[in-house]
C-alpha cells in the first residue's frame, strides 16, 4: 500500500503541472504540446498501476467504488485511456491520423502524401474530473494503511515481554505511535 500511496503522490503532482502548463499557456498563448502529453501519459500510467495485478505487490481492486458510480465511470475513462491509449496501442483510441494525398492546382505532377497525427490523451477539461477520482483513491489508501497500522500495533501489544526484549518493538512501537500523534 506504500508504494501505491507513492504513485497517488505522483499523480498529484503531475496532476498540478498539467495545471501550470494549462494555467501558462492560457497566459503566454503558447502550450508544449509534447509537455503536456508527457505529463498527461505519465499521471495516467502511474494512476493505471494502482489497479493493475503486478506479481508479489498488493494492487487496488476497483469495488473500492462501490456507491460511488460516478467515481467508477471516471475510473473506467481513465483505464480505458491507459489500456487503449498511453500504455497499449491496441487501437486508435484517441489518436488521431489524417491522411491525404495532396495534388497542388497548378503542378498536378508535383502531388504529394501528407500524414498527420493528433493525439488527444488527457484534455485539459477532463482533468478535474480525473482529479476528483485520483483524490477518491488517495484517501482510501490513506485510510486502509492507517487501518493497518492500527491492527500492527494491536498485535504488538498484544507480544510477551520476551518477545518484546527480543524484537526491540518496544521502539518500533514508540515510533509509531509518535507518528500517529503528529
Amino acid at each position: 500500500m506504500f508504494f501505491i500511496q507513492e504513485d497517488l503522490r505522483i499523480v498529484s503532482k503531475a496532476v498540478e503541472k498539467f495545471e501550470l502548463l494549462i494555467s501558462n499557456a492560457e497566459s503566454s498563448g503558447e502550450l508544449d504540446v509534447d509537455l503536456v502529453e508527457l505529463i498527461g501519459h505519465g499521471m495516467i500510467t502511474t494512476y493505471g498501476r494502482c489497479f493493475t495485478e503486478s506479481s508479489g505487490y498488493r494492487w487496488l481492486k476497483k469495488s473500492i467504488f462501490d456507491g460511488h458510480n460516478d467515481l467508477r465511470e471516471i475510473h473506467g475513462e481513465v483505464m480505458d485511456l491507459r489500456n487503449k491509449s498511453v500504455a497499449h496501442r491496441e487501437d486508435t483510441f484517441r489518436f488521431e491520423a489524417v491522411v491525404g494525398w495532396v495534388i497542388p492546382r497548378n503542378n498536378p505532377g508535383a502531388n504529394s502524401f501528407r500524414l498527420v497525427f493528433r493525439r488527444t490523451g488527457v484534455k485539459p477539461d477532463d482533468l478535474g474530473k480525473y482529479r476528483k477520482v485520483f483524490d477518491f483513491v488517495s484517501a482510501y489508501v490513506h485510510y486502509a494503511i492507517a487501518l493497518e497500522r492500527e491492527k500492527m500495533i494491536i498485535r504488538i501489544q498484544k507480544l510477551s515481554l520476551e518477545e518484546w526484549q527480543q524484537y526491540r518493538l518496544d521502539i518500533y512501537l514508540d515510533q509509531l505511535l509518535q507518528t500517529d500523534k503528529e
